[in-house]
């Protein structure tokens, strides 16, 4: 059986985070998305992005030490959220580790970080194209709240889940 360990991320871990970024989004939005803007990306672009940031509020989960995935939550940056709300930013994970339940214990693991922040909620955003995603999020017990923005990549709708649900 494989050796699990989610832990909060360094900065020494920004180069993993960008390779589990760059290939995460090749494999999972390729055909969802215009592939243009997939051949503009990569782990390097990723890593320096997670470097600039400072690895604040990321997770990482390793597998037999190796990097599987990572989950970005932080406070919800919606204009509407109130200050209890909390947001995942991003959740990835590579393809030979999803389906293993690693991405329901990385999600937990984040709702235990934003719980110790004092939120109550979390929010997240996906594209309306990627319904493997809203599989995941509906299992986990997000609903879609009606709420909708254009990003650059294509349309997005809003989750939700009050940790109350969770009890």
């Amino acid at each position: 059986m494989a050796s699990l360990i989610i832990r909060p991320a360094a900065l020494s871990d920004a180069a993993d985070l960008g390779i589990i970024h760059y290939q995460s989004w090749l494999q999972t939005y390729t055909g969802l998305i215009d592939q243009n803007f997939l051949n503009q990306l990569s782990a390097q672009r990723s890593q320096q992005r997670f470097e600039a940031e400072g690895c604040k509020q990321f997770l990482i989960a390793l597998v037999d030490g190796s990097p599987a995935g990572f989950c970005h939550y932080c406070k919800s940056r919606d204009p509407d959220a109130d200050s209890l709300t909390g947001e995942i930013q991003a959740i990835y994970l590579l393809k030979e580790y999803q389906q293993q339940g690693i991405g329901t214990t990385l999600m937990l693991y984040a709702f235990d970080e934003l719980k110790k922040l004092g939120m109550n909620r979390v929010t997240l955003w996906a594209l309306e194209s990627n319904t493997t995603a809203h599989c995941f999020y509906t299992k986990m017990g997000f609903t879609p709240d009606g709420a909708r923005k254009q990003d650059p990549v294509g349309a997005e709708i809003r989750f939700s889940l009050a940790f109350s649900d969770l009890d």
